[in-house]
């Protein structure tokens, strides 16, 4: 059975100060059975490497094979406890592929500094803040949330038109073809 990938994203600014924090998000995810997918190599968050330029990983040329990680997964996490716009592009276009999201940012001192998405509304969509007694349980519970939805695989048989088509889908919207798939499928729902 494929394990449920989550899309882990942070600020690359000061990458290595951050690195030993960003190393246990991404082990609580991997504790809790899940694959985790990064714009950054999974292997720098556990070694990463003191000279390298890691704000790359938020330039142009990277931009569409972050997003395209991040709709291969089924929920995104991310930590915006150093201010970015790219993490302010990611969580936008996390939210309107309709993928369950998790923003956490790290609680800081004297810090009455609200942040703007902290009254959402969207049952998807989870705002914390976090101490280092408390970063595990936060993301466990959230996990929890959305392994209990994901019962079984279906497979689909597709003519080569159809397969086509779904394909074609996929690429102008922007999403994964199983996401196209939920869409359509939600639209027919029973309603109460």
């Amino acid at each position: 059975m494929q394990k449920t990938k989550v899309f882990f994203s942070c600020s690359t600014t000061m990458f290595t100060d951050h690195a030993p924090r960003y190393r246990k998000v991404i082990q609580t995810i991997k504790d809790s059975g899940f694959d985790v997918i990064s714009n950054i190599s999974i292997e720098e968050f556990d070694n990463p490497i003191k000279h390298k330029d890691y704000s790359r990983y938020s330039d142009s040329s990277t931009y569409q094979a972050t997003i395209k990680k991040m709709l291969d997964a089924q929920i995104v996490v991310i930590d915006a406890s150093v201010h970015s716009m790219t993490l302010g592009v990611l969580l936008a276009y996390a939210r309107a592929n309709h993928k369950p999201c998790l923003l956490i940012t790290k609680e800081r001192k004297n810090d009455t500094q609200d942040m703007f998405v902290s009254g959402a509304t969207d049952s998807s969509f989870t705002y914390e803040i976090y101490s280092e007694d408390n970063i595990s349980k936060i993301i466990e519970e959230f996990l929890r949330k959305y392994t209990i939805k994901r019962t079984n695989r279906v497979n689909f048989v597709l003519d080569s038109d159809t397969l086509s088509r779904l394909d074609w889908l996929a690429f102008r919207m922007h999403t994964s073809k199983t996401e196209i798939i939920k869409r359509a499928l939600s639209k027919y729902e029973p309603e109460d």
